[in-house]
């Protein structure tokens, strides 16, 4: 019979259930993870299996994430988490049996576990990685802040990615701009990330994004916006204008939120 752990769609969730897994010492070829939106997608439940609910544990999260860091390594952590940033069916469970086939490997080798694209748990593994460092890569550079208005000016962002980014993103905006207050919002899901001058930032959700107010950008920011609009208008040849090539190069997902395409 198999045994079905359900937990929400998260890093925390995940490495909970893998902990659980191992600690109940469960068959993993019988043993699957199951978001809880996945769960809620489904019609009917697979019969004669066992379902779980899992509840995200920090506790476990923290022991699950040193052991794969220091038995798989630095890099392909991150590309697990980067997997588990694609909000896509079957990726929880995908990550799970990765995991497995890299701790199985023994001590140090478990950094050749992606390159074993011929498994079906792997090859999705890697291939939403990839997908989800290319749109981070390419929010890096697409990213426009603009600044409101208060006591102290913030840098605010809005974001709409197909993935769940934006905490990959926090840390590269956090370098570039130590001394100032900025704010990265991902609009479709509600998650806000903030970052106070010269401190750590930090996440909030939000359940109704709807419902924040934010105040009016300042005016030397409006002068910015209509300058750097006029900039790009003037630096164009309308001869060689090429809109095939410009969206290879800039697809029209990320210009909603850049001000020279408002």
């Amino acid at each position: 019979m198999d045994t079905i752990l359900v937990c929400p769609h998260s890093l925390e969730g995940v490495f909970t259930a893998i902990y659980i897994a191992y600690r109940d010492k469960m068959v993993h070829d019988n043993t699957h993870i199951q978001t809880q939106l996945e769960q809620e997608l489904e019609t009917q439940r697979v019969l004669f299996s066992e379902y779980r609910e899992i509840q995200p544990d920090e506790e476990l999260f923290g022991k699950v994430r040193r052991t794969l860091i220091e038995r798989i390594g630095w890099e392909v952590y991150e590309q697990i988490c980067e997997a588990m940033a694609m909000e896509k069916p079957g990726m929880a469970d995908s990550v799970y049996h990765t995991v497995v086939k890299a701790l199985s490997k023994g001590p140090n080798t478990g950094c050749y576990v992606l390159q074993n694209l011929t498994d079906p748990y792997i090859h999705k593994v890697a291939m939403a990685s990839q997908n989800v460092w290319r749109e981070i890569h390419h929010l890096m550079g697409f990213v426009r802040f603009e600044e409101l208005a208060g006591e102290e000016p913030i840098l605010y962002s809005q974001i709409g990615p197909k993935n769940n980014v934006v905490t990959f993103l926090a840390p590269h905006f956090a370098d570039r701009f130590p001394m100032e207050n900025f704010m990265l919002h991902d609009c479709k899901r509600g998650i806000f990330v903030v970052h106070p001058k010269n401190q750590p930032w930090y996440v909030r959700l939000e359940q109704g994004v709807n419902s924040i107010i934010l105040p009016p950008v300042t005016k030397e920011e409006e002068t910015y916006r209509e300058l750097f609009r006029e900039f790009c208008q003037s630096i164009m040849i309308q001869s060689r204008r090429n809109d095939k090539l410009q969206r290879q190069m800039l697809p029209i997902r990320f210009r909603e939120f850049m001000v020279e395409f408002s």
